[in-house]
């Protein structure tokens, strides 16, 4: 396999703590890597694309356990159907 773009990501957790930002930033600084944080509709998308690829052949129930949403996304012939199942829970400590 031939790699032919990377990038580095934080889903959005990193933008909801405190110091998401200035670990971004030392990140950066330290090892010369810029992280993007993105969110949950890029991370999203991003994995399906990753998958897809993989799920041509038959259909399959994808389950992205999240830390703060499950999804259940059905695919068939290596495309997304439709999410399936939803839910966020969300902690308010």
């Amino acid at each position: 396999m031939k790699w032919i773009d990377y990038m580095f990501c934080a889903n959005q957790c990193y933008a909801r703590v405190r110091n998401g930002e200035e670990l971004v930033r030392q990140v950066k600084e330290e090892l010369g890597i810029e992280i993007n944080i993105i969110d949950g509709h890029l991370e999203a998308e991003l994995i399906n694309k990753a998958i897809a690829s993989y799920l041509y052949d038959e259909t399959y129930l994808h389950i992205d356990v999240g830390g703060g949403s499950t999804e259940l996304n059905l695919f068939a012939k290596g495309k997304k159907i439709k999410p399936f199942v939803q839910s966020w829970i969300r902690s308010h400590s």
